[in-house]
């Protein structure tokens, strides 16, 4: 990990120790990790905003099987796009490597409110 932090470039999972997440994220907070690999761990609870935000999926797996994302989930770390004072919009992405998602899964998962 040394190398790719060298680069610019960090990752973020569950998988990696707890003390080199948190340099991950002091040195994403620095702007010295300029593109960060994360999962949804790097979303959660922590206040991380970046330019841009980038799933190469709307389904994740949870435990059992493959679902679409859930509104809170998506909100939550694509909220994380635009960093306030300094970026005057945040760009989100959806990358679509195993086809167009249907119209109505992407209504659900971007626009469903709570009431």
């Amino acid at each position: 990990m040394e190398e790719l932090l060298k680069r610019g470039l960090g990752i973020h999972h569950s998988g990696v120790l707890p003390i080199l997440k948190e340099v991950v994220e002091m040195l994403f907070q620095r702007s010295l990790v300029k593109i960060l690999f994360a999962t949804e761990t790097f979303a959660m609870g922590v206040n991380m905003p970046a330019r841009t935000v980038l799933f190469d999926s709307i389904s994740k797996h949870d435990g059992t099987n493959f679902r679409n994302l859930l509104p809170g989930e998506y909100i939550q770390m694509a909220g994380r796009a635009g960093r306030r004072g300094l970026d005057t919009t945040g760009t989100v992405i959806i990358m679509c490597k195993a086809g167009v998602p249907q119209k109505v899964d992407l209504h659900r998962m971007m626009l469903v409110c709570y009431h």
